[in-house]
């Protein structure tokens, strides 16, 4: 490849190339030849940017960058802070993925967090920083927080007191810094997030109060196990924190854990983005389940969202819990039989498992038959329907 890059053709060649020699590298020849063709990337990458040209090739040289962070040498950590440092492109989502790796165990993570934090990048690209930092907070491998100076305070304040919505979610990566700052710092911080309108901020700032050994966040935690809307979050954080003991028995009770499971799933940014208005019990049965080859207690629970958030009508909504968490859309309602719903789930799971029973053509019939015919199942489904 020339370098450095001066043509469109040129950009986009060499990002084709990038893109084939990513399948190499993680192929059976990666480290035979993964040294040598990092090498030719650092070179195009470094003379381009040297030569002011590229801007005009963002998506090849970033592409580029999510390689070279493979790498732990000097000259590409070097090149990648380098890059960073000067805002390149900096409202990219690619520098999420770059900047990652450093907070997955990256052995140069700590020069490379202390390169960029005087002066803390711009955009997105500082938000990418904060994120990576955090993840290595998170996995006991950060020496130094790199917003951990007056800079980086008011940065994460700023994060904290924007009341936009879109930018929620820098709030949730500014309380993922809080443990690893100074005491003085995080107790004025921590007094800002626990007063965001947020759930999800708040959620965040339990977390990190409760790592910092505050017992009115560990409290707070404990707390939210016993709402629906935010247990299975909640139950997470009190677990990795070593606090387990913390999580309330009716937080555990299989009804509740398993509405509480829906309502996570329903709330991912995939799905609805958001926990349901209304969520209550359909049906609850122990099944011989054809996916899993077992016998197991399997929920279907009725959900119903409100109007607004862009929905001009409610929306009702039947989602299952017991194997896989899943909730039809379009091709379930509430007033199904039971027996069809477990039958269309049952079908959805085998198929996407590739396994050979599943059928050609799936439906609620064809499931619950499956189902039915199973060893633990031939008239014998304890049904402690909820209706």
């Amino acid at each position: 490849m020339p370098a450095p890059l001066t043509t469109p053709q040129q950009a986009e060649a060499f990002e084709e190339l990038a893109r084939d020699l990513q399948d190499v590298l993680h192929g059976p020849f990666g480290e035979a030849i993964g040294d040598q063709a990092l090498d030719q990337l650092l070179r195009v990458v470094t003379a381009t940017f040297e030569a002011g040209k590229a801007k005009r090739s963002t998506d090849a040289i970033l592409f580029a960058l999510k390689l070279l962070s493979y790498s732990t040498s000097d000259a590409t950590v070097d090149c990648i802070a380098r890059l960073a440092k000067a805002n390149f492109a900096a409202d990219q989502f690619m520098w999420a993925v770059v900047l990652g790796a450093f907070g997955e165990g990256h052995p140069r993570a700590a020069d490379f967090f202390k390169a960029l934090s005087k002066p803390l990048p711009e955009k997105f690209l500082a938000i990418c920083l904060l994120d990576a930092a955090n993840s290595a907070g998170r996995a006991g491998t950060l020496k130094s927080h790199p917003f951990n100076s007056p800079a980086g305070v008011k940065r994460l304040t700023e994060y904290l007191t924007n009341r936009k919505a879109a930018s929620t979610s820098y709030a949730v990566s500014a309380c993922g810094a809080l443990p690893f700052i100074s005491a003085a710092a995080r107790k004025r911080l921590y007094a800002l997030a626990v007063k965001h309108p947020s759930t999800e901020v708040r959620m965040e700032a339990g977390w990190a109060g409760a790592k910092a050994g505050d017992k009115a966040a560990v409290a707070f935690l404990t707390e939210r196990c016993l709402d629906r809307t935010t247990s299975v979050q909640a139950r997470t954080y009190l677990e990795e924190l070593g606090l387990t003991k913390r999580i309330p028995a009716e937080a555990l009770e299989p009804e509740f854990a398993a509405m509480a499971e829906l309502c996570a799933w329903l709330a991912h940014p995939n799905e609805f983005g958001q926990p349901p208005t209304k969520i209550e019990p359909l049906d609850h049965r122990t099944l011989y389940w054809p996916p899993t080859n077992d016998t197991r207690p399997v929920w279907l629970f009725r959900y119903t969202y409100s109007t607004g958030q862009h929905r001009a009508k409610p929306v009702h909504g039947v989602g299952m819990v017991g194997s896989m968490t899943w909730s039809f859309l379009d091709e379930t309602k509430p007033t199904m039989k039971p027996e069809d719903l477990y039958g269309l789930h049952c079908c959805l799971e085998l198929e996407m498992n590739g396994d050979k029973r599943a059928p050609a053509k799936g439906s609620g019939k064809a499931g619950w038959a499956l189902i039915s015919k199973g060893p633990a199942a031939r008239g014998k489904a304890r049904n402690k329907a909820k209706r």
